[in-house]
């Protein structure tokens, strides 16, 4: 695999196939990984390719001790590059095992299996694949629209908490 640029949403899996050496195939299933959701866009993750295995390290260099003093959403946001990792490798027929080692920065380790290998990928990770690729992010500019009526009236009824008020706007 060549070092151009790559367009993180515009992944040709036929490509997979076509890469000659085993860390290339896993350089490739990292374009997965760093598609994951993360808190802040913050991408907290460090990532250690050897033939057969990947390892996932937080990065102190993204940790964000204001809003985040218990590493909590760091460790969601490694979660689902993990899981994007474990989805495309599947996908590939390449999976073996994910190892959670959390030993100082090392997370956890994804051993695969066969990473040369050509068979057909996986067709029940299709739809998982694919809406890796195309999830968004919903931040941005809100609309100022107001919600129906009916809409907070549900959520009112969903509401137990005696000190939660829900009221609409006037």
């Amino acid at each position: 695999m060549d070092d151009k640029k790559i367009e993180k949403r515009e992944i040709i899996e036929e490509d997979f196939y076509k890469i000659s050496s085993p860390q290339d195939r896993l350089k490739f299933l990292l374009i997965y990984g760093i598609l994951a959701p993360s808190t802040h866009n913050s991408q907290p993750w460090l990532f250690k390719i050897t033939d057969n295995l990947i390892e996932v390290y937080k990065n102190p260099k993204y940790y964000l001790p204001c809003a985040d003093p218990l590493n909590r959403d760091l460790y969601i946001s490694i979660g689902c590059c993990l899981e994007n990792l474990v989805i495309a490798s599947k996908y590939f027929r390449i999976f073996e095992k994910l190892e959670i080692i959390l030993n100082n920065d090392l997370v956890a380790r994804i051993l695969f299996k066969d990473v040369m290998n050509n068979h057909a990928p996986d067709l029940n990770f299709k739809n998982y694949t694919d809406s890796i690729k195309t999830r968004q992010n919903v931040r941005g500019i809100f609309e100022d629209k107001s919600i129906d009526d009916n809409i907070i009236d549900e959520v009112a009824a969903l509401n137990t908490f005696n000190d939660l008020q829900i009221l609409k706007k006037k």
